[in-house]
């Protein structure tokens, strides 16, 4: 799944883990920024477009699948932000 932010604001509404391949040329590197946020709450996997490639996708998967696909499903959960349209458009209003 590539990561801009509109891929994230969905993958945070519907908490399901998943595998994130930033684009490399995405500006100022924001997908990977995005991308590692997720990763480093535990709530999904990131591998760089410049080292994917389908050994690297299967030794991800073969290792992911049965040990911690549980664990992030749930991690991805503690970075919804299910009220942020309603958030900012209180700030923008005052």
């Amino acid at each position: 799944i590539y990561t801009g932010e509109d891929t994230l604001s969905l993958h945070d509404a519907l908490p399901i883990s998943a595998v994130f391949i930033p684009l490399a040329i995405a500006a100022d590197d924001h997908q990977r920024i995005n991308a590692q946020k997720v990763f480093e709450a535990g709530g999904g996997w990131m591998i760089l477009e410049k080292d994917f490639t389908p050994d690297s996708l299967s030794a991800l998967l073969t290792d992911i699948i049965p040990n911690k696909l549980a664990a992030a499903a749930f991690n991805i959960r503690n970075l919804a932000k299910p009220d942020a349209a309603k958030d900012l458009a209180g700030l923008i209003i005052g």
